[in-house]
């Protein structure tokens, strides 16, 4: 019985935590809001590896309403360290952010790896051959 109360109760402590992930990404769009025309009617949508906290780093897009009241669709952004880039805006400073992403990216994919080979080698061999066919990652 003293087990099951442990484990609900770090269940609740657990869930009513808010993870670095989520407190950076709130950051980021309250920063990106301020750019925006109609900051209420905004939309944000990551992929799955596009959220740095520990680099001060996230690559998203987001959706808004500009001033006739529809939307634009969706458009790419970097945030770097408080600084960001639209793709629609300075090219050359959206490239250079936006390899800071790619770049994270590989990092961390390999990490991926490195930490696979430790428990299934063969699985980690197949999946950079197939990253070395599609241009993600060399080793």
């Amino acid at each position: 019985m003293r087990k099951v109360i442990c484990v609900v109760g770090f269940l609740l402590v657990a869930c009513g935590q808010t993870s670095q992930e989520e407190i950076f990404k709130k950051e980021v769009e309250t920063a990106i809001l301020l750019d925006l025309k109609d900051p209420d009617s905004a939309q944000f949508r990551y992929g799955p590896y596009d959220i740095f906290p520990e680099l001060k780093l996230a690559c998203g897009e987001v959706n808004s309403k500009n001033s006739f009241g529809g939307y634009t669709g969706f458009q790419r952004f970097v945030f770097d360290n408080g600084s960001i880039a639209f793709q629609e805006g300075d090219t050359d400073v959206f490239v250079s952010q936006l390899n800071k992403c790619t770049d994270a990216v590989k990092r961390q994919t390999e990490q991926t790896l490195n930490n696979l080979d430790k428990t299934d080698p063969e699985a980690a061999a197949k999946l950079r051959t197939e990253n070395e066919q599609t241009g993600e990652t060399k080793k």
